[in-house]
């Protein structure tokens, strides 16, 4: 059979909680310049204070998606996802909405352009649009 290359999947959402015992630990990095760090990506110009940063998900949503594609399985913790083995996956995270869960198109397509010069294979997204009180999903 060989070895299986990793893939690597990019989540656009409101960031990745580093710290979340059922996710996989990614690299944080540092200097963020040009809104790269490690394995993230948190858009230039925003206010970090009420935006927040890649690795820490203040909203939660962006965990969620990540823990249902790659949630570290057998591991006796919480739950398990539809890929449970982390060798397989290979995480970059593009922070395209703030903490509060809102952002704009351009935050979006920033951090969806982040995932592609970072090779990812494949890019989640899940966003829901708002209008007059409606949420289309």
């Amino acid at each position: 059979q060989g070895s299986q290359k990793q893939v690597k999947v990019c989540v656009v959402d409101t960031g990745y909680d580093n710290d979340h015992p059922d996710l996989p630990v990614l690299a944080a990095g540092s200097p963020c310049g040009d809104g790269l760090c490690g394995d993230g990506f948190t858009p230039v110009g925003v206010d970090l204070a009420t935006y927040g940063v890649w690795n820490v998900d203040g909203h939660g949503h962006g965990s969620h998606c990540a823990g249902t594609i790659g949630a570290i399985g057998n591991n006796d913790v919480g739950v398990t996802s539809v890929n449970p083995d982390p060798n397989k996956i290979d995480f970059f995270i593009g922070k395209g909405l703030s903490d509060s869960g809102s952002g704009s198109t351009s935050g979006v397509l920033a951090a969806a352009m982040a995932c592609k010069d970072n090779g990812a294979d494949i890019i989640s997204m899940s966003p829901s649009y708002r209008r007059l009180g409606t949420v289309i999903c």
